[in-house]
Order: structure tokens, then sequence, then C-alpha cells
């Protein structure tokens, strides 16, 4: 079985094109083979404790049948639920409401705060008797005040969210099937941190982009080749490996630990199985 899911593994990779001479793609996927090889060996374990249990085939496989519900889907379930209701993310809808109110009622008081901003900024002042430079930062202003008002609620979902993922991997212990989806998800690159990570750098860009433009706005100036070529461009940056590894190798490792207690079980349950001769 173990044999097989690492053929599987490694036939898998090379349809799909994986240059595993790539940067840090060999050790990922040496990973990936580990946590593939541990959750099977628990699994193995598992079915060399029950049968040395000495029951009938029949109660052996309906003993295994309801661990793997046990430990794919009930326990998964059960601290899903439970850590939702304990950490419960605020609704989409009451965020999306929250940010129409703040964009309402910064559109009503937009005179009141470019008057503010320009006291804050007097180098504008003579700027802003320019139609176009004035709608310009009458556009900046309020973007800027609609965005502070609402990083509140954003905040708290966000808060929430990470609430969740730390009990999650506070109780991923539990059940073998966490640990591997968990070990899998950081590997792949599918996970809840690369995401965070691909926010962090998008918002980076969004404030780079937006102060590079804003000269130009205000001094209602044209762009040359040169400004645009100068403009800033994103550019993705990979999470470091190391980070990805040592997420993935403290899964695996509980992987390792949970197999090794099943098989040390198993052996002392075999040891003292009766031996018909």
């Amino acid at each position: 079985v173990l044999v097989l899911a690492t053929a599987l593994s490694l036939i898998g990779a090379l349809l799909s094109g994986v240059n595993l001479g790539a940067d840090g793609v060999l050790p990922k996927f040496l990973m990936w083979i580990g946590v593939v090889a541990a959750y099977g060996a628990f699994w193995v374990a598992l079915a060399v404790a029950v049968n040395a249990l000495g029951r009938g085939s029949s109660t052996n496989a309906l003993t295994l049948a309801g661990l793997w519900l046990g430990f794919v889907l009930l326990i998964p379930s059960l601290l899903n639920v439970a850590i939702k209701a304990a950490h419960p993310v605020p609704s989409r809808v009451d965020m999306i409401q929250a940010m129409r109110v703040a964009s309402d009622d910064v559109t009503a008081q937009r005179s009141k705060l470019m008057a503010r901003y320009l006291e804050d900024h007097p180098e504008l002042v003579g700027a802003s008797a320019d139609t176009m430079a004035q709608l310009a930062i009458r556009n900046v202003v309020m973007m800027e005040e609609t965005e502070r008002r609402v990083k509140p609620v954003l905040q708290r979902f966000d808060e929430q969210l990470f609430r969740q993922q730390t009990l999650v991997d506070q109780y991923r212990y539990l059940s073998p099937a966490i640990l591997t989806q968990a070990a899998l998800y950081d590997l792949a690159g599918t996970n809840t941190f690369r995401y965070k990570h691909f926010l962090t750098l998008i918002d980076q860009f969004h404030r780079d982009w937006r102060g590079y433009f804003f000269p130009f706005m205000v001094k209602t100036a044209q762009l040359t080749g040169g400004d645009i070529d100068a403009m800033p461009r994103f550019e993705f940056r990979e999470e470091s490996n190391s980070a990805v590894l040592s997420r993935a190798a403290v899964a695996l490792l509980g992987l390792i630990a949970l197999t090794t207690v099943v098989a040390l079980v198993a052996t002392r349950m075999l040891s003292r199985y009766p031996i018909v001769g």
C-alpha cells in the first residue's frame, strides 16, 4: 500500500509536468511522499491492531470502517462545528452593509473631509484650485477615509479566521486525516497562510500604485514613456521554503507520532495473540 501510494504520487508529479529541479520543489515533493507514506502507515498499523483483537473478518472490517468514518468524517466535522461556534465569522452581508454605510457617510462629508485634508497638506492648496486636480484629491481623500472606517470591520473578519485556524492547528492531532490535509495543503500552496501572504503583497502593491500616481493626478500631468516604464509592477514572491517545510514537518511529525503509538499498541497486542498449532 505504501509503495503504491508513493508510486502514484511520483507518477502524478511527472504527468503534471512538475519540474523537480526547480528551487524548493524536490524537498516539498519528498515531504509530500513522507506525509503520504506516514498516513498510509497509520492505517496499516491500525489494521494490524484491529486484527490482533482476534475477532472475525466481518467484525474487523466493520471496526475499521467505523474508525475510518470517525477519523475522516466525524472528528473533522465536529471540530469544524465547534470552532465555528467558538469563533463565528461576522456575516458577510453585515460587512458589505458596513462598507456601504461608510461610503455613504464619507460622500456626505466630502467637503468637510476635503477641507481637513488640505489643512493637513497645505502644499496641495494651490493644486486644488485646478478643477481636475481638486477632483483627484477629493477622490483620494474619500477613498482613504472609507478604507479607514471599513478597516476595523475587515480586521474583525480576519481576526476570527485567524482564531479559527489557530484552534484547528491546536486540535488537528485528534485526527490523522486533519494532519494529512494540513500538510498537503501547505505543500500544494492552497492553504490560508499562502493566501494571507498573497493578500499582504497585494495590499503593499496597492499602496505603491496609488502613491505613484497621486502626484500625477494632482499636477494633472501627462505620463511620459519613462513614467510608464517606472510604474510599479506586481511581482508575486513565494513564501520561503523553510516556512512551508517547517509547517508541513510539524504535521508529519504528528502523523509519525500517532503511527508509532498505534504500532506499539499493535505489537503489544500481537505478542499476546494466541497461536494455535
